[in-house]
């Protein structure tokens, strides 16, 4: 729905600027003024996007109170610092693959790492209903109860992105867990946020074929699967993993990953603020020339 009341605005004046190109007339003051009100609005959005205000973040409030959910207005940054504050371990759970490879590209770690983030640690991933998914990872950095690794017996395994990997929702409330829910069987998820079909065949090789699980779930989106999977291709080594025996071993290098990733975090974590206190200046700075409140 929000997304919906966001751009009803371009919907309605495509249908008319569609209408008025089916009735073109050079000299149509009506086209021009359409136009320059089309442009001018996604010209507005652009600025409020930059400026960290597309989300239109009063109707996610206004959908959270509907559901009886206080909206936690913090950044994600904001959510890390007060946990770190209070002396709970936490870090992010949403690491964005794409970054990832980054960070191997530029030589900071020598392992492509191919896992949800730091091992055993408070996880806090985004907030889409309200609230911050914050989750405790398991010993390889996913979202899953430690405990099913020790399952002698691996009954259902998830493999994908972030709805797989259930960023934005509380625990339990993910795929892998109301399947742990409804089938009281052992269910590893293996999803991690932005991966694409030779990613998550990496992680597969590196995670899943010790474990030799009896059902596999692949959670596939059409939405970005096939051009994160072009750009894929041009990652050496996740060409590698086609090759029956190429492995980094993952499995087994969890202290040297958490190492990277928490280093890697620590810079992140700056970059927010950073980010943060010059989107609030420039907020500042459009609210005092336009005189909007906002």
């Amino acid at each position: 729905m929000v997304h919906s009341v966001k751009f009803f605005k371009y919907y309605y004046l495509s249908v008319d600027f569609f209408w008025g190109v089916l009735r073109w007339d050079k000299n149509s003051s009506h086209i021009v003024t359409v136009r320059s009100l089309y442009v001018g609005l996604y010209m507005v959005e652009g600025i409020l996007t930059i400026f960290g205000l597309g989300q239109l973040n009063s109707k996610k409030i206004e959908a959270a109170a509907k559901l009886g959910v206080e909206f936690d207005e913090r950044f994600g940054y904001e959510v890390l610092n007060d946990l770190l504050r209070e002396r709970i371990d936490a870090q992010p759970g949403g690491t964005r693959y794409s970054s990832l490879v980054d960070m191997y590209k530029k030589g900071d770690t020598d392992l492509l790492l191919l896992n949800g983030g730091v091992s055993k640690t408070t996880s806090v991933g985004a907030n889409e209903e309200g609230q911050f998914s914050i989750y405790s990872s398991d010993r390889h950095g996913f979202n899953n109860p430690d405990s099913e690794w020790d399952s002698s017996k691996l009954e259902w395994l998830l493999i994908g992105d972030s709805f797989g990997q259930g960023i934005t929702v509380q625990p339990g409330d993910d795929i892998a867990g109301q399947i742990r829910s409804i089938t009281k069987s052992t269910t590893i998820n293996l999803g991690v946020g932005d991966l694409g079909p030779l990613a998550e065949l990496a992680i597969l090789k590196e995670y899943a074929e010790p474990l030799q699980p009896k059902n596999v779930i692949w959670l596939y989106y059409e939405g970005n699967d096939f051009k994160n999977l072009l750009e894929e291709k041009d990652v050496p080594i996740l060409m590698q993993y086609l090759q029956d025996n190429f492995s980094q071993n993952l499995i087994d290098s969890q202290e040297k990953i958490d190492r990277s990733l928490k280093e890697y975090y620590v810079k992140e974590l700056a970059q927010a603020k950073i980010i943060h206190k010059t989107r609030m200046a420039r907020l500042y700075a459009l609210r005092n020339m336009t005189g909007f409140d906002i």
